[in-house]
């Protein structure tokens, strides 16, 4: 509780202009939720980080994504713990097309931000609709998707096994733990 007054406190303090910092105290508002219990409240938190986040870059041109790809990459560089405890959470609540989401949005800005940084340009986004979009994409029913969200630390694997008919999530353990696995 005192983390999320806290969180909560510091995302108000925050000056309109700090994107990322906002997405960064919103990341972590939605893990202090999702410790107390509160999947849908978590999750609730993180898409609107994700959109805020996603409506910012959309006024951004080419050379501004580029520069704030290498700054971020540069300021963070690692994945965050919360998002993908977040994921996996959505995911064992049995809402895998949210979980997949929230997954694909931070797989779609990533790859952007790499492309950028390479000083191509990304023709992909994140899809409203992504289950169902990589469902429709299938060759046929006997081929499966399998699909590895991880993060560092303790952060769980979401393991997503999707085919034409079905979608299921796994979690499993962290990424380090089960590498060889994979």
């Amino acid at each position: 509780d005192e983390a999320v007054r806290r969180f909560t406190q510091v995302a108000h303090s925050l000056d309109s202009t700090q994107h990322r910092d906002q997405y960064e105290v919103a990341t972590r508002l939605a893990e202090a939720h999702l410790a107390l219990g509160d999947t849908a409240r978590a999750e609730h938190e993180l898409m609107a980080a994700e959109d805020a986040l996603d409506r910012w870059r959309a006024t951004l041109d080419d050379r501004e994504i580029r520069v704030l790809a290498f700054q971020y990459k540069s300021k963070v560089g690692r994945p965050d713990p919360g998002v993908a405890k977040v994921i996996a959470a959505v995911a064992r609540t049995g809402r895998v097309g949210d979980a997949l989401e929230l997954a694909e949005r931070r797989r779609a800005r990533d790859l952007a931000d790499r492309l950028a940084t390479s000083g191509s340009v990304s023709p992909w986004s994140a899809s409203a609709n992504t289950l169902e979009t990589v469902q429709r994409a299938l060759p046929d029913d006997t081929t499966a998707l399998l699909e590895y969200v991880t993060g560092p630390a303790d952060a769980p694997t979401t393991l997503f096994a999707i085919t034409r008919r079905a979608a299921h999530a796994y979690t499993l353990a962290p990424g380090d733990s089960v590498t060889d696995d994979i």
